[in-house]
């Protein structure tokens, strides 16, 4: 089944708006994760649960990150969060 011109001509426009409204919400999610840096090394052993419940109940924003598990905060505050952390003895198990 050959698709005819007029038709192709007709859904040029929504295709283009489409991939552009993809690439925006791709940009978009990229900008807003790029401010969040691990709290500490892939390498180093912490109780994950542990800073997440100083962080919740500090109201310190985090997210997990998908593939290594990581505690990500904003950067900004990284150096306040370790400290943190380590006041309610939260740390890092060689």
């Amino acid at each position: 089944m050959a698709l005819s011109s007029s038709f192709l001509k007709k859904i040029t426009p929504i295709l283009l708006l489409a991939v552009a409204l993809t690439a925006l919400v791709m940009m978009w999610m990229w900008h807003d994760q790029s401010g969040f840096k691990p709290v500490f090394g892939a390498q180093e052993k912490i109780v994950a649960a542990d800073m997440m419940a100083v962080l919740d109940a500090e109201h310190i924003p985090y997210r997990l990150h998908p593939d290594t598990g990581q505690v990500l905060v904003p950067e900004a505050s990284l150096g306040k969060v370790r400290m943190l952390l380590a006041s309610k003895g939260v740390v890092a198990k060689l």
